[in-house]
């Protein structure tokens, strides 16, 4: 037997992974990776993992659990390694027994925390994120206190974790270029063509976005919007925009590689995936100023960037990039030559090293 077979991996996961999340995909592929390198790997998805439920709730809850147990995967839209092995636990009080156990977010972190768990075993925080909209500050940097080896995705977030005192590891996301890759040459993209993320979370600022494309689009009517989401558009859209809800990969890269630009409007972000998509594509990138983009977004190197929350400065460079095709051109071969470095393969080895 390989040796690597004798060690189990459990991923905790904050819910049923029903869609495709930039967080949650990274730890799938992490996963992936484990189990085809011989480790044991189980995921964990809870019905209810933070806060409190009245009797109500938790009867739905109960319900819930009898409905998903056993009958729910991530196969719906990511190709998991068959020797995984997928379970829906109703809490995380008492965790299978396991020789390293990883979690990949704050709720997570909080329940491993408090856990019955295998004696012995390591713990993992899997850091993609400040995530504070579901705990309070405080309560979020609590987490990083906890005796567990904490690793994040992006120099920011281990800079917050060792302000507070502790030792944080680096381990930088990764793209697969057979996912995401020129198929449209640069030279040969819609110039007036910018695509955007639709998300329904405040960070995201769709709406900060949409209004730099209206405002670009006053300058120039041949603007088109290629708007994507896992999420149905709840926002009136501009008739010059189309929307495409949950794209598949095949399509996801359709729409990367006929926009000639990607627009970033988030206030917050870990390490931002369509950012490096985009750049894989030879997609000029116009952001903002936020830590989470700029590991990739590099201001008049490997994109465009402005301060968080204007709207007016996102349309200026968007313009910027229809009226000047050479800096856009520029732009967008500089962005693929950075990113074709952020591979998968060196973000596993580095991931594994520190794990095992």
């Amino acid at each position: 037997m390989n040796r690597m077979e004798e060690h189990k991996l459990v991923f905790l996961f904050p819910s049923k992974a029903h869609k495709p999340v930039g967080g949650v995909k990274i730890a799938l592929e992490y996963a992936n990776r484990f189990a085809e390198d011989g480790y044991q790997v189980e995921l964990l998805y809870p019905i209810h993992i933070y806060g409190k439920r009245g009797i109500f709730r938790r009867l739905y809850d109960v319900m819930r659990y009898i409905k998903f147990r056993n009958r729910f995967s991530v196969n719906s839209w990511f190709p998991l390694n068959g020797k995984i092995e997928e379970t829906v636990l109703y809490d995380f009080r008492k965790l299978p027994e396991a020789d390293v156990y990883i979690c990949t977010s704050v709720e997570t972190a909080i329940a491993l925390n408090s856990a019955e768990k295998a004696h012995g075993a390591r713990c993992f925080y899997f850091i993609q994120n400040f995530e504070n909209w579901n705990v309070a500050i405080d309560e979020l940097l609590k987490t990083y206190h906890y005796p567990f080896t904490k690793i994040a995705i992006a120099p920011h977030l281990v800079e917050i974790v060792r302000k507070e005192g502790e030792e944080c590891l680096l381990a930088p996301n990764g793209f697969d270029p057979k996912e995401f890759n020129i198929s449209i040459p640069i030279e040969s993209k819609e110039a007036a063509t910018v695509s955007i993320l639709y998300h329904t979370q405040e960070t995201k600022d769709f709406k900060t976005g949409l209004k730099a494309l209206e405002i670009a689009h006053e300058k120039h009517p041949e603007l088109k919007a290629l708007v994507f989401g896992a999420y149905p558009c709840e926002d009136t859209l501009p008739e010059w925009c189309d929307f495409y809800f949950n794209p598949d990969k095949a399509t996801h890269n359709k729409i990367n590689n006929r926009a000639a630009i990607y627009l970033g409007p988030s206030r917050l972000e870990g390490f931002c995936l369509t950012i490096g998509e985009a750049m894989m594509c030879g997609q000029a990138v116009v952001c903002t100023d936020i830590p989470g983009y700029t590991v990739l977004a590099h201001n008049n190197e490997t994109a465009l960037v402005s301060p968080v929350g204007d709207a007016q400065a996102l349309a200026a460079n968007i313009i910027t990039l229809i009226e000047q095709p050479d800096l856009r051109m520029q732009i967008a071969r500089t962005g693929h030559e950075f990113i074709a470095d952020y591979t998968y393969d060196k973000a596993y080895a580095r991931f594994k090293s520190f794990i095992s």
